[in-house]
């Protein structure tokens, strides 16, 4: 088994929820911890510093990850990401360029990803550079450009 720390931010929008990742990461011996809401600043830290962002979205009471704002902001601190292919994800990260993607509930895809990245540290630079770049890349101008040349 690969090392590994995972933590968790931002704020809890539902008890229930917060009661099953309390549970779960109980469950990895201090692996895992939550750190509650962070400022802009200790976010932008938190990814500059660490190995991966995952986002291992469901489809969930009619919910869906409509863009992946937060792969973009990893990324924007050269962190590369592993998500899955739901929603407006896809259109967040460059596929083998910024990141990778498994499909939803994939969870020997999305393990074999994660272990990739971890494992790979030529993978994790050129994906951690091509995630800024991308991010970089994702301005109002570039976006209104694109929407006028599809019309």
């Amino acid at each position: 088994a690969l090392p590994y720390f995972y933590i968790v931010a931002g704020k809890a929008m539902d008890e229930a929820y917060m009661a099953e990742l309390q549970t779960a990461m109980a469950a990895t011996n201090g692996q895992a911890i939550y750190v509650g809401q962070l400022s802009g600043n200790d976010v932008k830290l938190l990814y500059a510093r660490s190995t991966l962002f995952l986002l291992a979205a469901t489809l969930e009471r009619g919910d869906v990850e409509g863009f992946g704002l937060v792969i973009t902001e990893a990324g924007a601190q050269g962190c590369p990401a592993v998500a899955t292919r739901v929603g407006g994800i896809p259109d967040a990260l460059q596929e083998g360029k910024s990141g990778l993607l498994c499909a939803e509930n994939d969870i020997a895809g999305l393990a074999q990803a994660i272990r990739s990245v971890l494992t790979q540290p030529a993978l994790r630079a050129q994906l951690g550079q091509g995630a800024k770049d991308y991010s970089a890349s994702l301005t109002w101008e570039r976006n209104a450009q694109t929407m006028l040349e599809g019309f």
